[in-house]
């Protein structure tokens, strides 16, 4: 290892998401004090933006994490600015007229939501423009009774409207409603069905329990007066609510598809740039999800450091579904190998993967344990490395501990302890 850093290669990651901070603390396990590496966001805090759907639920905001005690153990340098361009060189412009010149810069700057549809409220992430129990007060009312939640055609990720769903029916039966309608509009082939077979049916069991209304297959659009429709028949429902239709960052000098999402090759790499990578929901990717978003991550840097050392072979990213989906009495976790076109999937309320949370991704996963479980959890002289000791992803502990962890998330996201948190507020 090198005593001075100085003349060490650079690598900036741009982007303080969860696709941005595992990047970066993967670059830094990769590679140590052998690079400066940087991490650009103009947010100093990360926010499980996963966890945000109970957001217009509860009174509670969803987790956030300071960066820099996130990055600082790993020897990441936060830069509190805003990207403004790279350049095909990877040279990184930055707000306030600063430039950066790294060795190697990895994009993880995500997409951006857009309205899908003007009678409806958007769910951003959080509690935003949801004024859940008003909409369901007024879902009760008139004769176009009832809640419709869209999945709108186009890129997206659909979970989170299960959750809004499974949620809102407890919400509506904690205010006397439980005979609202609730109805799902998705352009799926069926309930959550990139998981594959198994968990979809799981999930639509889940949603039959709920008296929770499925129509599967409908492209979602509004005529030109601003009337939702659903295929050829209009939707009804009084109050609607929709997720955002995603487009991608238009990065200025970077090659993008037409709907501005940065294209990569099969590796990460940036097309026609030999010094720029790419990971999450700004690129191309087919998949819009943190877990997947955090394995493309992984790769990059992997990739980065296989430029910088000799003997490093280059991997193309793993593509492991793994989504645990909020809402009902408990979790459903819900797994699938996108790489094997056979994978029927897998569904269960007991964890599928190490460790628990919400979003899987490794490096980001192990320091935000490390930050909460550090002299909280552990019992007198027990090392913490013991504690974690245990495949990445592998079938999870069954010491008393962290049964009992995992068992206390059944109340809720917010609450959740395996997402280990520095909430603020």
């Amino acid at each position: 290892m090198r005593s001075d850093r100085s003349d060490a290669p650079q690598v900036t990651v741009a982007g303080g998401g969860i696709a941005g901070v595992e990047a970066a603390l993967a670059v830094a396990a990769e590679l140590g004090d052998d690079a400066r590496v940087s991490l650009v966001s103009p947010d100093p805090d990360l926010t499980i933006r996963a966890l945000t759907v109970d957001e217009p639920f509860r009174p509670r905001p969803a987790e956030r994490h300071e960066l820099e005690p996130l990055l600082a153990p790993a020897g990441v340098a936060l830069v509190r600015d805003s990207v403004t361009r790279i350049a095909g060189d990877g040279s990184v412009e930055l707000g306030h007229d600063r430039r950066l010149h790294p060795d190697h810069v990895i994009v993880c700057v995500g997409a951006r939501g857009t309205h899908a549809l003007t009678a409806a409220r958007t769910f951003w992430g959080g509690a935003g423009e949801l004024r859940i129990d008003q909409m369901l007060r007024r879902a009760r009312a008139g004769e176009r009774r009832g809640l419709g939640l869209i999945v709108p055609e186009g890129t997206t990720w659909p979970l989170p409207i299960y959750e809004i769903a499974l949620l809102a029916r407890r919400r509506a039966r904690e205010l006397g409603g439980a005979d609202v309608p609730i109805t799902i509009y998705t352009p799926e082939d069926a309930a959550l069905a990139i998981f594959g077979p198994v968990p979809s049916a799981a999930v639509a069991e889940l949603l039959g329990a709920a008296g929770i209304g499925l129509v599967t297959g409908v492209r979602v659009g509004q005529d030109s007066w601003g009337n939702p429709f659903a295929g050829r028949h209009r939707i009804m429902e009084r109050a609607l609510i929709s997720l955002p239709r995603l487009a991608g960052p238009n990065m200025p000098d970077l090659p993008s598809d037409r709907d501005g999402f940065t294209r990569v090759d099969e590796w990460g790499r940036v097309v026609g740039s030999e010094r720029v990578w790419a990971a999450g929901d700004g690129t191309d990717a087919d998949v819009k999800q943190g877990g997947i978003a955090a394995q493309a991550a992984d790769a990059a840097a992997h990739n980065v450091a296989a430029d910088l050392v000799s003997g490093l072979e280059p991997r193309r990213p793993t593509r492991v579904l793994r989504g645990r989906l909020f809402g009902a009495d408990e979790s459903l976790f819900l797994l699938r190998d996108l790489d094997r076109p056979d994978d029927p999937g897998q569904a269960s309320s007991d964890p599928l993967w190490w460790p628990p949370q919400k979003v899987g991704a490794e490096h980001l996963a192990e320091a935000l344990t490390r930050q909460t479980w550090r002299g909280e959890r552990l019992g007198a002289g027990e090392e913490l490395g013991s504690a974690l000791s245990h495949e990445w992803h592998g079938t999870p502990l069954t010491s008393p501990w962290v049964r009992s962890s995992v068992a206390s998330t059944e109340s809720g996201p917010v609450s959740d302890p395996d997402e280990p948190s520095t909430r603020r507020t």
